[in-house]
């Protein structure tokens, strides 16, 4: 348990330097006072490029590498990058790296995450879309099956241009067997590309979908902050194979990072490898055990179904600490549910119009999951008004956008503003993205028809927070100025 980085901040504020260097504050001391109050000592360790050790000659740089090398042993990888702007970052990292090697599309879900689309638009790169799953007898989305991005292909004139980018598991803790994937690309060269954002602990019990990296895959981008220990914004990159060139991720990542990282964060990516290394099996199995007594009780006191392992298809993986429950049993819609437990003191993951998704770590103790099942018990005897109750019919089929422009064209395209029915027809310069789970429904590119209207219409309806537009009444949006792009 060197940590090297995380040591080395500490030593210099140890060591009572003189900073006549940024951050502004030095070390918290000119701090305004209830920020500082707030903050505590973190405050002395906010500091910029600057740290102490004798064995890497002060060198912020030399430690934050030894740091990374480290993790990429814990979590498995070649090489290991961190990140300080969250997986979105990394992502961006991951497409860019993808087109400096000469790839030019990315086959992908139409449900990859708002991050995806944005690498997208800075790597120039064309989508080429695979419908999601299902998940039978559920209001579920599942991934793509496999199948789906070989038949994908057949669009393609060159498929050698294009990589893979699967998300891995998905909002809801579905996943699908990635070896079939990764074995199939190796030969041809290709990238498989993993948004493993809501899987970084995988890798720490035996009991959880494997990792992405143990998969075959080339990239990996995961949050380490949201279901490990890091600070929120911390996640990391990880490269799996020889196929990828370092020089690739390391130009894209000189780009695309700050230039003024935060200290605080990648010392927590340092100390959340670090915790998972000394005892993350053990750590996880607390997790788990406690997700499945939530999930009996739920089911019992509540009358609220849980999705378990058993009930998705043999084809898919599921991680058994992601709760997702079917308020809708009860009468109750998700979105309603999940704004009534937290008039309760309780705050869930996500909701949408049939479920809640509540996140258990090992982080969680038993008066806290005992709180959840309290508040969903309660909910139960309650009786939702009309507006709380879930859809009488199911969500309509989310309809996939025909592309017309490439992201990139369409976003820095002259755009103008107009009533949101005038759109059908043209082509979107906006993206709308319910969020969370942050899976746009419309993209810069895509034609706007009747249909994408209705389902927008619908969503708005149906309490969903959107974000992207301009306009969240979604009254107006920016559509493609005609003539403008070649």
């Amino acid at each position: 348990m060197d940590m090297p980085f995380l040591r080395g901040l500490i030593q210099y504020a140890q060591d009572n330097v003189l900073p006549f260097h940024t951050p502004g504050h030095k070390q918290g001391r000119g701090m305004y006072e209830p920020l500082r109050e707030f903050l505590g000592r973190a405050a002395e360790y906010d500091v910029s490029d600057v740290l102490s050790s004798q064995k890497f000659n002060d060198s912020w740089s030399e430690a934050l590498r030894a740091a990374e090398a480290r993790a990429a042993e814990i979590f498995g990888a070649r090489a290991t990058r961190f990140m300080i702007n969250g997986t979105t970052g990394a992502v961006h990292i991951m497409l860019i790296a993808a087109r400096m090697h000469g790839f030019t599309h990315v086959v992908m879900p139409r449900s990859a995450h708002l991050s995806v689309y944005g690498g997208l638009l800075l790597a120039d790169m064309q989508p080429v879309y695979v419908a999601d799953g299902a998940v039978d007898g559920w209001q579920l989305s599942g991934p793509p099956d496999v199948t789906a991005y070989a038949d994908a292909e057949v669009h393609l004139d060159h498929p050698e241009s294009a990589v893979v980018l699967v998300t891995y598991p998905n909002y809801y803790g579905i996943g699908v067997d990635l070896v079939p994937l990764s074995e199939r690309l190796k030969p041809q060269g290709r990238w498989l590309l993993v948004d493993e954002a809501h899987g970084p602990h995988f890798r720490f019990h035996p009991a959880l979908p494997r990792p992405a990296l143990e998969q075959g895959a080339d990239l990996v981008a995961q949050s380490t902050h949201k279901v490990l220990g890091a600070l929120t914004q911390a996640s990391m990159l990880h490269v799996g194979s020889e196929r990828v060139p370092l020089a690739c991720v390391a130009r894209a990542d000189f780009w695309l990072q700050s230039t003024s990282p935060s200290a605080l964060l990648l010392a927590s990516l340092e100390a959340a490898g670090e915790q998972m290394a000394e005892a993350g099996e053990a750590l996880w199995q607390q997790a788990i055990e406690r997700a499945e007594t939530a999930a009996r009780r739920i089911e019992s006191h509540a009358g609220m179904a849980v999705l378990r392992p058993e009930d998705v298809a043999p084809a898919y993986v599921m991680d058994p600490t992601r709760l997702v429950v079917r308020t809708a049993d009860a009468g109750w819609s998700g979105v309603a549910a999940a704004r009534r437990l937290r008039e309760a003191g309780i705050q869930v993951e996500m909701a949408d119009p049939w479920h809640i998704v509540a996140l258990i770590t090992w982080a969680d103790d038993d008066e806290t999951v005992s709180g959840l099942i309290a508040g969903l018990t309660n909910l139960a005897r309650e009786k939702p008004d009309s507006a709380e109750r879930p859809p009488a019919a199911a969500m309509p089929h989310r309809p996939v956008p025909k592309v017309r422009l490439r992201p990139r064209e369409a976003a820095l395209a002259p755009a103008r503003r107009v009533p949101l029915r005038e759109a059908i027809g043209h082509v979107s310069a906006d993206v709308v993205c319910p969020y969370p789970p942050g899976i746009p429904i419309l993209c810069p590119g895509e034609e706007i028809d009747g249909d994408i209207v209705e389902y927008l219409l619908h969503v708005h309806s149906s309490a969903f927070e959107l974000r992207g537009t301009c306009d969240p009444d979604l009254s107006h949006i920016h559509i493609v100025q005609e003539g403008t792009c070649r």
